[in-house]
Order: structure tokens, then sequence, then C-alpha cells
């Protein structure tokens, strides 16, 4: 559980930076700068809504589409900073909505998996994304059944 806490607070404080600079970006008006920036992340990035958030970045020419991936980065950055609370605190929902927030993404990574093809980084990230689902399921499940209120 540690260890999914640590992951969901590194990843939220990378996305909320990130969000503040693409905000950055848009605000200056440094768009062509950070071109190939977004063009390495696209290349490079393995999971699907990262390869879109990149994608959006390459098209944007108008500062309101940058300012939308960066309300949309940061609002995730919140999200996963929340989930990582909920779990932390050992809030006996936490891990429900963790399962129920990375399962929603899922079609969106299969999807991406069979559009752009298997590739070892896409694989491990899925197959990570269901071992936390699945090691999530079973300790609410066991927290339930030995009737503890807090996981």
């Amino acid at each position: 559980m540690r260890v999914i806490v640590a992951y969901k607070a590194i990843k939220a404080g990378v996305e909320i930076a990130g969000a503040l600079l693409v905000a950055l970006t848009a605000a200056t008006n440094i768009a062509p700068g950070l071109l190939g920036l977004a063009r390495l992340l696209h290349e490079h990035v393995c999971s699907e809504w990262s390869r879109q958030l990149s994608g959006i970045l390459i098209a944007a020419t108008d500062p309101r589409h940058l300012r939308l991936a960066a309300l949309a980065l940061g609002l995730d950055g919140v999200l996963t900073a929340f989930e990582g609370a909920a779990l932390g605190r050992g809030w006996r929902w936490g891990p429900w909505l963790v399962v129920a927030t990375t399962t929603s993404l899922l079609p969106v990574e299969l999807f991406g998996l069979f559009e752009h093809g298997l590739n070892w980084a896409r694989g491990a990230l899925i197959a990570a994304n269901l071992a936390v689902v699945g090691y999530l399921i079973a300790h609410a499940r066991r927290a339930v059944t030995a009737g503890r209120q807090r996981v």
C-alpha cells in the first residue's frame, strides 16, 4: 500500500508541475519552443493518455488548446493526489476510488494498445494497473470481511 501511495504522490506532483509548465507556456506564448519537447514525449511516453496529451501539445497553435491541456493535466494531478491521500489515511472507500479511476482509464489504454501496437512499456503499464486494481480489490474485501472500518 505504501508503494501505491508513494507512486500517487510522485505522479500527482509531476502532473501538477506539468500543468503549471503548460499554463505558463500558454500565458507567455512560447508554444513553438515547447513543440520539440512535446514531440519527444509523444515518441517515448508509453501511456495512451500521455500520448494523447502530447498530441494535443503538438497540434496546439492556439493558447486556448494549451490552457485546456493544462486544466486537464492539473485536474488529473489533483485527483491523483486525492487518491493517494485516501489510501494513505486508510479511508475504507479509498481503494474503491482508486479501482474506479484506474479501471475507467483501462479502455483508453487498451484502445491505444490496439491502435499503436504492443510495446514493452505499454504492456508493463497495463499490467501494473491491473495488478494495482487486483491488489486493492483484494485488500478492500479483506478489510470488509474483517469488519474493520479503516483499511
